[in-house]
């Protein structure tokens, strides 16, 4: 059930917590909301349905929400210790499938576009840009990151240091279940990942890519 309280408790919560929260008439959230902002900008465009979810979480960072956007179950938005251009932008009628993780650290940031589709399961994550242009399609389970770890002799690998790199992916992009698309990775308009493909170079436009590592396809064209 979708109600005006949900939306009046994250109001007050942003009041209280040094927040600026605007959402437009007509967006709906459904409780019950788990919300952490502080210090943060928060914008949910109108016609919006954001589903039972959370947590949602912007310290010192920016989250923007356009227009239409539609967001499943158990999903989780979270901008941590923000800072600079920390933030997540997600653009008009965005489709957001049940538990899709999108997290941002630092001056990491994720931006959406418009008509962007993102299946079950897939987490978004960046201490570095990660863009996601207009049109395409994300399938289930897919893992991108705009990150990864540089292990050294002394430290623990989930202690190591980051190698932080951005991720662009262009508009009209089709990308498998399961892919994983790693740090430094420019993926062209209108190319197509496989299924459970590991991208670790860039991908030209037009381009059909599949494996592990991924290597160009034969198209049939």
């Amino acid at each position: 059930m979708f109600g005006r309280w949900t939306i009046l408790r994250l109001r007050l919560h942003a009041v209280r917590h040094g927040s600026r929260l605007e959402v437009a008439r007509g967006a709906r959230i459904a409780p019950p909301l788990d919300a952490s902002l502080a210090a943060a900008q928060v914008a949910i465009g109108s016609g919006g349905r954001l589903e039972r979810g959370g947590p949602l979480v912007v310290e010192r960072g920016r989250l923007a929400i356009g227009r239409d956007v539609r967001a499943g179950r158990d999903w989780s938005i979270e901008v941590l210790q923000g800072e600079g251009d920390g933030s997540i932008v997600m653009g008009d009628r965005c489709r957001i499938e049940d538990r899709v993780m999108l997290i941002t650290f630092g001056a990491g940031s994720i931006s959406i576009g418009c008509d962007v589709f993102v299946g079950w399961g897939t987490i978004l994550a960046a201490h570095a840009r990660l863009s996601v242009g207009d049109g395409s399609a994300i399938a289930e389970y897919v893992s991108i990151r705009a990150h990864d770890h540089a292990p050294t002799e002394e430290d623990p690998v989930h202690h190591s240091p980051m190698r932080v790199a951005p991720v662009t992916i262009g508009r009209r992009v089709w990308v498998g279940a399961k892919v994983t698309i790693t740090a430094g990775v420019t993926i062209g308009d209108d190319a197509v990942v496989g299924a459970n493909a590991v991208v670790t170079h860039d991908v030209p436009p037009g381009a059909v890519v599949g494996g592990v590592p991924a290597r160009p396809l034969p198209t049939g064209r």
